[in-house]
C-alpha cells in the first residue's frame, strides 16, 4: 500500500513531505519520536498526547512508538481520499489552527517576537530568517501578519 501510495503522489508533493520529514527529524535518525511528532500536531492543532500517541500507533506497522518516513507520508496524506470540499475544509482549518499556534497572545496578529518563539521552539532559527519571513508574510508593511495575510503565505507554500 504505501508503494502505491508513493507512486500516486507527485514528486513535488513527496519532496516537500521529505524536506517537513527531514526539519523536523531533529536528531537525523531517519524516524520521528513522539517528542518530534509533538511539533507537527500542535500546528495541525492536535496537543493532546493520548490523541498524537493513537495517530502514531494507527500508522506505526512496526510498533516502535515511532513514525518512518513511509509512515509519515501516509499520515500526511490520508485525506487524499476526502471530497475535495472536505480536504478544502481541513486545509483551512489547520491554516487557522497553525495561525494560533504563532499568536500566541491570540490578539489576531502575529509579531516578530510571537514568530521567532514559535520557529525557535521548532529549531534552530537565525534572525534573518525570521526578517525574511516577517518580509515575506507582512503584505500590508505594518510589521504584523494578520489571518489574510498567513493563509495567503500558507496557500503559496501548498
Amino acid at each position: 500500500m504505501a508503494q502505491n501510495l508513493k507512486r500516486k503522489l507527485s514528486g513535488e508533493r513527496l519532496a516537500e513531505l521529505q524536506g517537513v520529514f527531514n526539519s523536523v527529524d531533529k536528531n537525523r535518525n531517519g524516524v520521528l519520536s513522539m517528542n518530534e511528532l509533538e511539533t507537527v500536531f500542535n500546528l495541525m492543532g492536535i496537543t493532546d498526547n493520548t490523541t498524537i500517541k493513537a495517530i502514531i500507533g494507527r500508522w506505526d506497522m512496526v510498533g516502535t512508538g515511532k513514525v518512518s518516513f513511509q509512515d509519515f507520508v501516509k499520515i500526511m496524506e490520508q485525506g487524499d481520499l476526502d471530497s475535495p470540499e472536505t480536504k478544502d475544509f481541513k486545509d483551512k482549518e489547520f491554516i487557522r489552527n497553525a495561525f494560533s499556534a504563532f499568536d500566541t497572545n491570540k490578539d489576531g496578529f502575529i509579531t516578530r517576537d510571537e514568530l521567532k518563539v514559535v520557529l525557535e521552539q521548532m529549531g534552530h532559527v537565525t534572525e534573518s530568517e525570521v526578517t525574511t519571513l516577517l518580509r515575506e508574510a507582512d503584505s500590508n508593511k505594518d510589521n504584523k501578519i494578520d489571518i489574510e495575510e498567513f493563509v495567503q503565505v500558507m496557500s503559496k507554500r501548498s
